[in-house]
């Protein structure tokens, strides 16, 4: 006989079990992309990146269109500047011509000045000239120098037993640092492979070229003889 205040046992839902209702309901599948939606998302985050680029770039250009402007405008102020500069030194060199007038001290000491001036803007002018010529001439230097610096290494591993490429690795080139590293490097059993030493240009000139020298009458040849036939054109033997 049942108790009527007991509920019936398959009324009462166990925990952790599923209710029945529940259980009978189908599951709703997690929401996913086809192929076509998925390379559309792909392609329209790629357009929003691509925008955000042509925005930057443009942002980009416009500061260093700025930057350009501004620095022209910063040349020409300073051309207006030495141009003020100039007749104002002209007024004032022809006001002190005309004070020293009748006085020889006072024009000798004003044409002393005036020559002393124009030698500085010589020395100036010559200096400008020859730091644009190393410019211009950079790499063809760089070149002559490592090489120079090449055959040093050579020579000096020669003599004392070490690898050149050490020396030249471990050092600014100069013989100074070198034979100071020599003294310290260990010593080599095999023989010493020459540095490597870099060609350029068209060569010309008398007696046996550069080109035709080996590393031994290479480093045989004095400083000044080298750069001399360097700076003609001569060029070294291919490595």
């Amino acid at each position: 006989m049942t108790d009527a205040n007991q509920e019936p046992k398959d009324a009462i839902q166990e925990t952790g079990q599923p209710s029945k209702d529940s259980a009978d309901k189908p599951s709703t599948p997690p929401e996913t992309l086809t192929r076509v939606e998925a390379e559309k998302l792909a392609d329209q985050k790629a357009d929003e990146k691509h925008s955000k680029l042509d925005t930057r770039l443009r942002e980009l250009e416009k500061a260093g269109t700025r930057s350009t402007a501004a620095l022209e405008a910063a040349n020409r102020r300073t051309a207006v500047a030495e141009e003020s500069l100039a007749v104002v030194q002209v007024e004032k060199d022809r006001a002190e011509l005309e004070a020293a007038h009748g006085s020889p001290d006072a024009l000798s000491l004003y044409q002393a000045k005036i020559a002393a001036r124009e030698r500085k803007a010589t020395l100036d002018q010559r200096e400008n000239d020859l730091t644009q010529k190393e410019a211009d001439h950079a790499d063809e230097i760089a070149e002559a120098r490592s090489g120079k610096a090449a055959i040093l290494a050579t020579t000096i591993a020669r003599e004392t037993g070490v690898d050149a490429s050490q020396l030249l690795n471990l050092t600014d080139g100069s013989e100074e640092k070198m034979r100071a590293a020599a003294e310290v490097l260990p010593k080599l059993n095999a023989p010493v492979v020459p540095a490597n030493i870099p060609d350029s240009g068209t060569g010309k000139g008398g007696g046996r070229k550069l080109s035709d020298m080996d590393d031994t009458e290479l480093a045989d040849i004095s400083d000044k003889d080298y750069f001399k036939r360097r700076e003609a054109g001569e060029e070294l033997k291919s490595s």
